[in-house]
């Protein structure tokens, strides 16, 4: 099964390209999700940047990011190492 999980993102010019993510919910299906985008980008802050992003955008540009997840899948199946920093 896959569900949408849908973020807004707000890249502050000011700060350095400093990203403000916005997690809006999950739907169960696409057609949810846009209509979800419809309804936000008529609300203060959203509807100044009401783009629906890809993937190679979110570093450079502020809008809503839609994000196909599969549910009941281990997407991270190997071990990690932990760094230490002086």
């Amino acid at each position: 099964m896959t569900v949408y999980k849908l973020d807004h993102l707000h890249i502050q010019q000011s700060k350095a390209h400093e990203a403000d993510w916005k997690f809006i919910g999950i739907y169960s299906s696409r057609e949810k999700t846009e209509c979800a985008i419809r309804r936000l980008r008529t609300v203060k802050g959203f509807k100044d940047y009401p783009d629906v992003l890809t993937s190679d955008e979110v570093d450079e540009k502020s809008g809503f990011y839609i994000e196909e997840i599969s549910i009941d899948n281990t997407n991270w199946q190997e071990g990690f190492s932990t760094y230490e920093y002086d």
